[in-house]
């Protein structure tokens, strides 16, 4: 898994940064968090 793939945990809620087309097609690289 590559760094900017990796998951960044703050306490008990889970981020996963966005690097990749999303459903919409546009290309992110926000951190959004896992729920």
């Amino acid at each position: 898994m590559k760094d900017f793939e990796k998951d960044l945990i703050y306490g008990e809620t889970v981020y996963v940064r966005v690097d990749a087309f999303n459903e919409n097609g546009i290309t992110e690289g926000s951190v959004r968090p896992l729920a």
